[in-house]
């Protein structure tokens, strides 16, 4: 397929302030829902802002969504139960989640191609004071949606504490990417059904389920025909085909090709994976027409997106 008109877009990167906190959070996060693959590719890059932009000129890259994830130290879990209370316990850290956020929208300064996602958590701020923050993330600092990562950050997506965030995203028509798949601990907070009552209660919510699933791809089908406004990415789980636990090359082209290509966004967790190598392996999927892959490389983020400066 020739890629020279071709409008390719990652929804799925970050990028850090340091070498060293790029190479320490890849060396300890834990893939854990693949099992065992001897032939994993991982990128050697760190994931700064240079890394990133080298990394898109490299793979003819217009666009990339730079997701940020804020976490309490020591990921604590919520003082009781799955949701956190009212008052937030950690507000001492809403400086320090205000400033993560603000550094993200800054990289769009650099490079208009950086479309930021900012992150969100009740444990920190309460509904009211994360509502008016993103506000104004999004109306002055140039936020294109918010990331939520379930997993590291202890929130359950179903949180009433989160409702006035899926309120604004639909009110703006901005999307929520969030992690999906397994957890060690097993609390499902990321299972694709955690994410049902959000979907049940605001149906027009852009919500982007990361990984397709991740470690529970096999129900991913289902659960988008039972929410047929549901977005998925295809970040990671594409470099681990033919693993252990993970689909077959065929499982994942037939997988695509039922929920819908158009649902579909290309992603590749930089600086986890390289970029130029997560379009080729898209590009390279079974059971999928040219136009469906042309589709999932750029055509959909775009729309999801609503990147009218960049569409062709």
């Amino acid at each position: 397929m020739n890629l020279e008109d071709v409008l390719l877009i990652d929804s799925h990167i970050h990028i850090y302030p340091s070498r060293e906190i790029g190479d320490g959070l890849k060396s300890s996060y834990q893939i854990l829902d693949y099992g065992e693959k001897a032939d994993v590719i991982f990128s050697k890059r760190s994931g700064v802002l240079r890394d990133a932009t080298d990394a898109m000129n490299e793979a003819h890259i217009g666009a990339a969504a730079v997701l940020n994830i804020f976490e309490v130290p020591g990921a604590p879990r919520p003082p009781s139960g799955r949701w956190w209370p009212a008052t937030p316990p950690h507000a001492h850290l809403s400086e320090d989640l205000a400033s993560s956020n603000e550094r993200i929208c800054a990289l769009a300064e650099e490079d208009r191609r950086l479309l930021p996602f900012v992150s969100v958590h009740p444990g920190v701020m309460s509904t009211a004071e994360t509502v008016a923050h993103l506000e104004s993330l999004f109306s002055e600092r140039g936020a294109r949606g918010v990331k939520l990562h379930p997993t590291t950050q202890r929130i359950d997506p179903a949180d009433p504490a989160m409702s006035g965030v899926y309120e604004l995203c639909v009110e703006r028509g901005v999307p929520v990417i969030a992690h999906s798949g397994t957890d060690k601990q097993g609390e499902g907070l990321a299972d694709l059904e955690a994410f049902a009552p959000v979907l049940e209660r605001f149906p027009l919510l852009k919500l982007v389920l990361a990984h397709l699933g991740g470690g529970v791809w096999q129900y991913a089908q289902a659960f988008a025909e039972r929410y047929p406004h549901a977005f998925f990415d295809l970040c990671e789980i594409i470099e681990w085909t033919d693993s252990e636990r993970g689909p077959t090359r065929d499982e994942l082209g037939r997988l695509i090709h039922e929920i819908g290509a158009t649902r579909v966004l290309m992603g590749s967790d930089f600086p986890w994976y390289d970029l130029d190598r997560t379009v080729d392996l898209v590009l390279d999927l079974p059971h999928l027409a040219d136009e469906e892959r042309i589709a999932i490389v750029g055509q959909n983020a775009a729309r999801l997106l609503d990147l009218k400066e960049i569409q062709t």
